[in-house]
């Protein structure tokens, strides 16, 4: 039944567990899983069932959850909304600008990001599979302060997120000082096969003006070290619930195809990280397992600081490619001078994330999970970081819940006993749990 399901395009994933069964039901279990791209999990007994079950079903609600405080942009710049710190959500629609206001402190800084996350879509074509965010910077009166960002995602089809992000300081461009200041956040460029309106979370971070800046050395890139001991992490679908590492470590994962998950690690002044991510054999090596992974590095108000992928064929492969690590220098304030802008993004403390992608497979054929382990290094020395002339006002991170995104509905969790199993619906997802009969 699952193999016609799959067949027949029913987009159902299936996670199993096999609690105590016999080596028929277990491949029975595993049939079921690998075919509709879900995983199978063996559980011989309770105390194992009840440590797998959490992250089976983390895994099955690992989609993107855009959250924030609602807010509704404007077409022009003059009745634009002012964004007060922290995280708010809108929607923008292809080839759309929305204006949002932002009050910048004398002295200060603030750094405003928007992202947007694609849906997972199949059969887009490669060469129109490309989405792009742009930022605009206006100032009094609608003067245009001659800043602008842009990121562009390709294979967004593969459901990745997109973030555009920029930091004022009122020294850049031809706007000068504090004041009020202007956002146009652009959809420019759209793929084929998206929806006509997507969420968009907008985060803004405001730093009153310091007093004491701190050193203003610019440290060498943080050095990975071999990790010694393995955890067990289960990455989350958004910056939102990313899963917190405590520190360094090698942290163990498994990603479906098709999957975009987060992690975060915190850094306080005078730390930074490196890291690497390993992905392992995952079925055969034919045309029908290609497909794309990425990993991307982002500091706590969402610019990129680093980025690598490549093509995977379920032979394992090691990201970045060609280097030791995807790593940061120390943090500190007086990075934002830096000549090198991914060391610029590296001046606030704060959650880093790092992104893991695991493309789906160019065809339909040996879509099976994949085992991913993270190397994690936190280098470096706690030092004080910089004085301010009043308190810096950061995000808090929004609270993972299950809302109606978009105008669409909630999805809540359905228990349904059968027999000696259970079926687990979350969001579209199956678990199956099977149990021997005596």
């Amino acid at each position: 039944m699952a193999k016609e399901l799959t067949v027949q395009g029913t987009q159902l994933v299936v996670h199993t567990v096999g609690f105590d069964v016999d080596e028929r039901s277990r491949r029975q279990l595993t049939c079921i899983a690998q075919v509709t791209g879900g995983t199978y999990s063996d559980a011989p007994d309770g105390k194992t069932l009840e440590r797998i079950l959490p992250r089976v079903s983390a895994t099955a609600l690992r989609t993107y959850e855009p959250a924030g405080t609602p807010i509704t942009g404007t077409p022009a710049w003059t009745n634009a909304p002012v964004v007060d710190p922290g995280q708010h959500l809108d929607t923008l629609g292809g080839h759309e600008t929305r204006y949002y206001a932002l009050d910048v402190p004398e002295g200060g800084t603030a750094h405003f990001s928007g992202t947007v996350s694609f849906p997972l879509v199949h059969g887009v074509s490669r060469t129109q599979d490309f989405n792009t965010l742009q930022l605009r910077v206006y100032g009094e009166g609608g003067k245009d302060c001659h800043v602008f960002e842009s990121e562009q995602a390709g294979l967004s089809s593969d459901g990745v997120a997109l973030t555009v992000a920029r930091t004022l300081d009122g020294k850049d461009g031809s706007c000068r000082g504090g004041g009020r200041y202007y956002f146009a956040l652009t959809w420019d460029r759209v793929s084929t096969g998206v929806p006509e309106r997507l969420p968009v979370e907008l985060l803004a971070l405001v730093e009153p003006p310091v007093a004491d800046p701190g050193p203003d050395t610019v440290l060498p890139p943080v050095t990975p070290v071999e990790p010694s001991g393995t955890r067990e992490t289960t990455g989350g679908g958004s910056f939102n619930v990313a899963a917190t590492l405590p520190g360094s470590g090698r942290y163990t994962d498994t990603l479906q195809r098709g999957e975009y998950v987060f992690y975060r690690v915190k850094l306080d002044w005078g730390q930074g990280l490196a890291y690497r991510v390993h992905f392992g054999q995952a079925g055969g090596t034919g045309v029908d397992n290609v497909s794309n992974i990425a990993t991307t590095l982002y500091n706590p108000y969402r610019a990129e600081i680093g980025s690598d992928t490549t093509v995977f064929t379920g032979t394992p492969h090691t990201l970045p490619t060609g280097r030791d690590a995807v790593a940061t220098v120390p943090v500190r304030y007086h990075n934002r001078d830096a000549d090198d802008s991914s060391v610029r993004g590296q001046a606030v403390a704060g959650w880093y994330y790092l992104a893991v992608k695991m493309g789906a497979t160019a065809a339909a054929g040996d879509d099976v999970p994949v085992p991913v382990t993270l190397d994690v290094t936190v280098g470096g020395q706690r030092e004080d970081g910089p004085s301010y002339a009043g308190a810096a006002t950061a995000p808090a991170p929004a609270a993972p819940a299950l809302t109606a995104i978009a105008g669409e509905p909630a999805t809540w969790p359905i228990w349904v006993g059968v027999g000696a199993a259970a079926v687990v619906v979350l969001a579209g997802v199956v678990i199956l749990l099977a149990r021997r009969r005596a």
